[in-house]
């Protein structure tokens, strides 16, 4: 025969489903912020070994490869407080890169198509990691909740 629940049972039942549905957005969420991160420290290292590359090869005054080592410098920092605060550190990172395209693209209009499919992943990156690290919630409970504790088992 078939066993039928009581409504309560039901209900529990559904509150269950709609706290694994959540916990699932809550870690998508979470790998998009990490694409974002990742794509900010891309950028840094990029820029640095350009600045090895160029040191290395090219003769520029010290002035250029100091700018161009803190502007690397900046985006591994930003990784790193994306830990902490990953909205902000994105949208820092989104409007640093976004000033460099213009001034770049001032320089040398031809800037706007040299690695122009990197240059593009690389915003969509951030942006899907900004959207998503908006939606993560604010605080951080000092303890996991049983219920994360259950659903990272299943």
């Amino acid at each position: 025969m078939v066993q039928r629940r009581s409504p309560e049972e039901v209900k529990q039942s559904m509150i269950r489903a709609k706290k694994m549905v959540d916990h699932q957005r809550k870690r998508e969420r979470k790998k998009d912020v990490a694409w974002a991160k990742y794509a900010l420290l891309v950028v840094g290292v990029l820029q640095l070994l350009v600045v090895v590359y160029t040191f290395s090869k090219i003769y520029y005054p010290i002035e250029i490869l100091l700018i161009d080592s803190a502007i690397g410098a900046s985006f591994v920092a930003l990784f790193f407080y994306a830990n902490k605060k990953p909205v902000q550190a994105i949208t820092i990172g989104l409007i640093l890169y976004g000033t460099l395209l213009i001034v770049a693209v001032a320089i040398d209009t031809n800037n706007l198509w040299r690695g122009f499919i990197l240059k593009l992943i690389i915003i969509s990156l951030l942006l899907t990691g900004l959207k998503s690290a908006k939606k993560l919630p604010h605080v951080k409970p000092d303890h996991d909740d049983i219920i994360d504790q259950e659903l990272d088992g299943i």
